[in-house]
């Protein structure tokens, strides 16, 4: 028999992890990302990746759905000079403990061949010529996560094999997986 011992209710919460180059491991090199933005969405809860690509979040809230993200476009430039992908994921913490990732966040790198300006009111083509993907963008169709027109800039780029920003099922094994940037793009149809 054993006993597992709850922590004390006014122990703080905290997320820990690392970010690093997705691009680089898939040649076997483990490249950190420096700088990158991690934070949890609609908190103030925010901090930037140390030079070995680690990050520590504290003093979590508990009891509240958590959305936890990375903002690549803070991060220091990639190997050959582009810049990294962003990524959302919902998290569930354990209260009042350190909660650690053992496993890294991978990031892709942003494909800047594919950057596309989109504005509301005309259509756009997104196009990855290397992978040979195009995404048609209707006018009035991109969106901000608050509903409003979303105006910037849309990139799809390749997500290295097996090496996805967050685990994926085993059972899933996608013969091409992509990223549609920037985080949060939604389109209305």
């Amino acid at each position: 028999n054993f006993t597992v011992t709850a922590p004390p209710a006014n122990t703080p919460t905290s997320f820990s992890g690392r970010i690093t180059d997705a691009n680089s491991m898939a040649e076997g090199v483990d490249t950190p990302i420096v700088g990158a933005t991690a934070f949890f969405l609609n908190t103030s809860i925010t901090t930037t990746t140390d030079s070995n690509g680690y990050f520590t979040l504290e003093n979590i809230p508990t009891g509240t759905e958590l959305i936890f993200a990375i903002d690549g476009s803070t991060a220091n430039p990639a190997p050959g000079g582009s810049g990294y992908a962003s990524f959302r994921e919902r998290l569930i913490l354990i209260p009042n403990v350190e909660n650690i990732e053992d496993r890294p966040f991978f990031m892709p790198r942003e494909d800047a061949s594919s950057l596309t300006q989109v504005v509301p009111v005309a259509p756009a083509t997104v196009i990855n010529s290397s992978l040979g993907i195009a995404l048609e963008v209707p006018a009035n169709t991109a969106k901000n996560p608050d509903g409003s027109q979303f105006t910037g800039q849309i990139s799809i780029s390749e997500v290295p094999r097996d090496l996805a920003p967050a685990a994926m099922p085993e059972v899933l094994d996608p013969g091409l997986l992509i990223t549609i940037q920037p985080a949060g793009l939604e389109f209305a149809t």
